[in-house]
């Protein structure tokens, strides 16, 4: 079973998002704007009962328990909370930041990996992935690593060793890919597998 360095971190962070429109617009440019946010919100939700989430692995429910998890911090800490379902046609966790803002995990399989995607917010501040990456990828990366850290660091050597530069340097190109790739995915939504 992976073990999990989990980091609170501060709704107050978010970026200003209630003037985005609806929340497949706000979806798409929050990750255009600052992914990393997004993905300490989760991280912060999920932070609440690790053992929790971890006995729901063992169980092989990710989803129910990890949602019932989600519910009661965001019930403890006065959050409004909504089961998101239908943005790219499957069904997600959803935290509600403000009014019609949905801020919600990628890949609801991996709701107990959130560590990951916060571990990778520290290299989105470093601009190594130009503020985003392959949800596919992480799930897999962590698959075959078996522990968040192991899957961070080779996800970090891929990118490197792509652009043929050292890590830590601002790979332009990529973030422009993959911010060209996350508006396609926007205006063409794909039934996401469960």
């Amino acid at each position: 079973m992976m073990q999990y360095l989990l980091t609170s971190v501060s709704l107050a962070q978010l970026p200003d998002l209630t003037s985005m429109g609806s929340n497949a617009e706000t979806h798409r440019r929050a990750h255009a704007l600052n992914v990393c946010s997004l993905c300490e919100a989760v991280t912060h939700a999920a932070a609440l009962d690790l053992t929790k989430l971890n006995q729901c692995r063992l169980k092989g429910d990710h989803r129910l328990d990890a949602s019932e998890a989600i519910e009661q911090l965001c019930s403890e800490k006065n959050i409004r909370w909504k089961r998101d379902y239908g943005l790219y046609g499957g069904e997600g966790v959803g935290l509600i930041a403000g009014p019609g803002i949905s801020i919600r995990s990628e890949h609801p399989k991996t709701i107990a990996q959130v560590d990951l995607w916060q571990r990778l917010s520290s290299a989105c501040s470093e601009h190594l992935l130009g503020g985003d990456v392959d949800e596919e990828d992480l799930a897999t990366l962590v698959a075959d690593e078996g522990d968040a850290i192991s899957a961070e660091r080779k996800l970090r050597k891929r990118l490197c060793d792509k652009k043929r530069q050292p890590c830590g340097r601002y790979h332009a190109e990529w973030g422009d890919r993959i911010r060209r790739k996350a508006e396609a995915q926007a205006r063409f939504p794909t039934k996401m597998e469960l």
